[in-house]
């Protein structure tokens, strides 16, 4: 099979890894490399002035990162010369799902870093939307190593010449 488009999931860790994994299997094969950055929101909750204090305070500590996030992988696709574009999500687990889904319907291929991996609601929230949502491959890139997405009748012709 042929990917044309590879939506890339990336965490607020390992980020700089997982995006350099994602831009070299887009440009191992000529695609287009949709990057969503992601982070599930702190939970509300209502108390007195002083927590919800601390509470907004964390929440733009993660807000921080998810952008931050975005920024890496905004640089790092410039610098691969890859097709691309960048976008980050930070909310609920369910509505992260939703978005993932949605996309995932329009790519070929759903790649995850160790930083989805590594996140037990970014992890849960890539498998359903992908396998059971969207039907979308889902390639779990190793955390050593190199993943491909060449078929082995592709690494044979490229032997070839």
């Amino acid at each position: 099979m042929s990917f044309k488009t590879i939506l890339s999931l990336i965490g607020t860790t390992n980020t700089e890894a997982d995006i350099d994994k994602a831009v070299a299997l887009a440009a191992e094969i000529d695609a287009h490399l949709s990057v969503i950055a992601l982070r599930t929101a702190i939970s509300p909750f209502g108390a007195d002035y002083p927590a919800a204090a601390a509470w907004l305070n964390e929440r733009q500590r993660e807000i921080d990162e998810v952008v931050d996030a975005r920024r890496i992988a905004d640089e790092r696709c410039r610098k691969g010369g890859v097709s691309f574009d960048v976008d980050h999500i930070y909310d609920d687990r369910f509505i992260i799902e939703s978005n993932i889904g949605a996309r995932a319907m329009y790519a070929d291929v759903v790649v995850a870093g160790e930083g989805v991996r590594s996140d037990t609601e970014l992890r849960k929230a890539a498998i359903a939307a992908t396998a059971f949502n969207a039907g979308t491959p889902l390639l779990l890139v190793p955390k050593t190593g190199r993943a491909t997405l060449k078929g082995s009748s592709q690494k044979t012709e490229n032997k070839a010449r």
